[in-house]
């Protein structure tokens, strides 16, 4: 089975490397603590995917269902599947079982239930960019999309949301991404009758970004925000729910 370890330092990760300390398996690295049940592991066998606790893939969804001992046998069993994309382990007394689907993470139903993990390789969420911080995942999908799309893509995966920003650590994040993007990142802010709020509804006058960026008000009919780099000035530029953009989401992994 694997054991879930919170890796306490900043990762910046590419598709390619990775700097790091605690590994379980060579090339392996683990992220994520027990609280959320969302956990990111690189690795450099069987590619990146993120393991969710507790949770199992709807029967309807599963292709195949087979004896496994372990979740290493049962990430296996799905690795060697030309079909497989996401795999779950039941845990039991007498017999464990590997129900291996088709499912990405942005589209597979699941359901609680104890003793269970599910796993779901990234690949399918077609990403352009992509870090890791101690408490969560940050990615930014490949293709432009409008607020509305953007938002729904991101919550269709488990523990994840369109991205806010209340941390200065979070802020240099998305920086760093719309520098290497070369382009506009929509963000979960928008405008609502007690000023600018966060997609958590936390007011952005009481969140650190305030501190350095005045948002552009061009219109209080205009309803969210893109965050921009103009000759690496941050700044905050409203959009429509129509306009389509690049767009990052993020996954606590800690909370």
């Amino acid at each position: 089975m694997f054991a879930l370890l919170h890796y306490p330092l900043l990762a910046l990760l590419s598709w390619a490397s990775v700097s790091a300390q605690t590994q379980t398996e060579p090339g392996r690295v683990v992220w994520g603590s027990g609280n959320s049940g969302l956990s990111y592991v690189k690795s450099e066998q069987f590619g990146d995917f993120l393991l969710v606790k507790n949770r199992t893939i709807k029967h309807g969804l599963v292709y195949e269902s087979k004896a496994a001992e372990s979740m290493c046998e049962c990430r296996t069993m799905c690795w060697t599947s030309s079909r497989c994309h996401s795999a779950t382990l039941k845990e039991a007394a007498t017999r464990s079982s590997c129900d291996l689907s088709e499912m990405g993470p942005e589209n597979a139903t699941m359901e609680a239930k104890g003793a269970a993990s599910s796993m779901f390789w990234l690949e399918p969420l077609n990403l352009t960019y992509l870090e890791v911080l101690p408490r969560g995942i940050y990615w930014v999908h490949a293709h432009k999309k409008n607020f509305t799309t953007a938002r729904t893509i991101c919550s269709s995966v488990h523990g994840h949301r369109l991205m806010i920003i209340k941390e200065g650590r979070e802020q240099e994040l998305v920086s760093r991404a719309a520098m290497a993007m070369k382009a506009p990142i929509l963000l979960h802010l928008m405008n609502s009758q007690n000023g600018l709020v966060w997609g958590d509804g936390t007011r952005y006058m009481d969140t650190v970004m305030a501190r350095s960026i005045q948002p552009t008000v061009l219109s209080v009919d205009i309803p969210a925000y893109k965050f921009v780099l103009d000759k690496t000035s941050p700044a905050l530029v409203q959009t429509d729910f129509v306009t389509e953009d690049f767009f990052m989401c993020q996954g606590d992994l800690d909370n």
